[in-house]
């Protein structure tokens, strides 16, 4: 049976999620990480969509993106299947490298789209592999909190959720990160995040062709 197309809007805000599979812990390799963020650049800039959040861990990624005019779809099945060709390449090997379809959550509550960005750029803290996301290199914490010439995210939109201005903006996403230590969802799979739940009647769960 074909898959269902998925409705994705054009300017909506997705956070968008997919793991290798078996567990290969291909971010740990930093050629693999950069080679993947070159890529999210390039695609970024061809599609015109906006990144508000990222994060690569040592077995999947995490992405805030807003989609501009081109179907996310389109996007993500090129990046996840030229960096899997690449991959394969260089290892010589065949088949699968993503576990699954990528997965993108349409985030339709206000009260979320903040919460999505420090989810994401939690998530190195969550799984215990620093104390402190500035000292993760591997996720857009450090370029909303400080001017980069070249940064992965669109700062000036992330920071938009937060405040009218920077320096206020930058101190209300760092009060919310340090503040959420104590929220349970905090540390939960996509699946179980409040923004993630299934709206009965609505089709907001995205996928790509596995790579």
């Amino acid at each position: 049976m074909p898959r269902r197309p998925r409705v994705l809007v054009e300017g909506a805000l997705y956070h968008v999620y997919c793991r290798f599979r078996s567990g290969l812990q291909i971010f740990s390799e930093p050629e693999a990480a950069e080679r993947f963020l070159g890529l999210l650049r390039d695609v970024r800039r061809r599609d015109g969509f906006a990144v508000l959040a990222w994060c690569l861990m040592p077995t999947h990624y995490h992405l805030a993106v807003r989609m501009g005019d081109v179907t996310l779809s389109r996007s993500f099945r090129r990046l996840q299947g030229t960096f899997a060709q690449w991959w394969n390449r260089r290892r010589h090997s065949l088949g699968p490298l993503w576990q699954s379809r990528f997965k993108a959550r349409l985030v339709t509550d206000d009260a979320y789209f903040s919460r999505v960005v420090a989810y994401i750029h939690r998530n190195p803290v969550a799984a215990g592999l620093v104390k402190d996301p500035m000292r993760y290199g591997l996720c857009g914490h450090r370029e909303l909190l400080a001017d980069d010439p070249d940064p992965v995210a669109d700062t000036a939109a992330a920071l938009a959720l937060f405040g009218e201005t920077k320096p206020r903006a930058r101190g209300r996403y760092a009060a919310l990160i340090a503040g959420l230590g104590g929220e349970t969802w905090t540390t939960a799979e996509p699946g179980a995040l409040p923004w993630w739940q299934r709206t009965r009647g609505r089709r907001t769960e995205g996928e790509a062709a596995p790579a």
